[in-house]
């Protein structure tokens, strides 16, 4: 039963946090929807290539190459650093944050369990989750920056949705 939840964590609960950042984007404002999805997909992007420069720099063979040690989950022998999953995960849960404190926590928490469940799957180690979301983090402030200087629509001022 364990090894049932930590390999659903690990490959599924991400669609959870798609999932949720596209109901979440469906009631906003058309406004907070132009710079909720400028955000994510300029952070994306960044976080896609600082993720790709960082793979180049760093190499973290994954825990299942190791003598005695086998993966939950089947995965390619490869660079383990940085985790796609995480790094998907955790600019959503980023950029979101900005907007909903409430919808920000669960998917900060859907966050952690992703990277413990990649962790536990043997498919990362933790520098390859901690590495994630540190540039999931540099992409969304480096993101925000951007939309700030060149935005495509004002962002309402509300009490609950700021940038």
């Amino acid at each position: 039963m364990v090894n049932f939840l930590i390999i659903f964590a690990a490959q599924y609960l991400l669609f959870a946090s798609l999932g949720a950042a596209i109901v979440f984007w469906v009631k906003l404002s058309r406004k907070e929807k132009i710079v909720y999805g400028q955000l994510i997909v300029t952070a994306g992007i960044i976080a896609l290539i600082v993720a790709a420069i960082a793979s180049r720099l760093y190499y973290d063979p994954r825990p299942f190459t190791q003598p005695g040690v086998s993966a939950l989950i089947p995965h390619a022998v490869d660079n383990g650093f940085p985790s796609d999953h995480t790094l998907l995960a955790a600019t959503i849960a980023f950029v979101t944050v900005l907007f909903s404190k409430k919808l920000g926590v669960f998917l900060l928490v859907n966050l952690f369990l992703i990277g413990v469940a990649r962790v536990a799957a043997q498919v990362h180690s933790p520098i390859d989750i901690v590495g994630a979301a540190a540039i999931a983090g540099v992409a969304v402030m480096g993101a925000r920056i951007i939309i700030e200087r060149y935005p495509l629509t004002k962002v309402p001022s509300t009490a609950s949705r700021k940038i």
